[in-house]
């Protein structure tokens, strides 16, 4: 196997460097930076705009909310004795309820364990996890793929200690 040119290459992370001298020739200001960005107010959630279906927060003691923590337990206990670090969330359709899983699981988890939980929303057509956790329209992770906007400057932090959200 011999690798193509790096004339043909797609690069896998953005060219930063190429894009600031070209519009350095092309006239335009260029002086905005990461460290800019990161300086920027991290997004806030309002209360009253948590989505109720987060019944893992809005309604701990119902049949459903018990049912995402059987999960939990099952994912954080597995019978073959280590528990996986990551997990995926997928379905065939869309509308099948897979921000919902994700969203309930993710409290319930963070609600329990004394370590981090980052969920990612991945769906780059209709993101809708910020919205569950009452934020408004801020940056995801498309931002970070297309723009190389650096990941700190998108994590959202959810009224759980524990729980962030990108």
């Amino acid at each position: 196997y011999k690798p193509p040119p790096d004339s043909e290459r797609s690069p896998s992370k953005p060219n930063l460097k190429n894009k600031s001298a070209a519009a350095k020739s092309q006239g335009h200001d260029t002086s905005i930076t990461a460290s800019h960005l990161n300086r920027q107010p991290p997004p806030r959630f309002n209360e009253q705009d948590i989505d109720r279906s987060l019944i893992a927060y809005t309604a701990p003691d119902t049949y459903e909310a018990e049912q995402f923590r059987i999960l939990r337990t099952n994912v954080l206990f597995p019978k073959s004795g280590k528990p996986a670090r990551n997990i995926m969330i997928a379905s065939t359709a869309p509308s099948e309820g897979k921000s919902f899983v994700a969203a309930n699981l993710a409290i319930s988890i963070a609600q329990n364990i004394d370590k981090h939980v980052l969920l990612i929303d991945c769906d780059m057509r209709q993101p809708s996890i910020h919205k569950m956790f009452g934020f408004g329209p801020v940056p995801g992770l498309s931002d970070y793929l297309n723009q190389g906007t650096p990941l700190p400057s998108l994590m959202c932090r959810t009224f759980f200690e524990r729980l962030t959200i990108l």
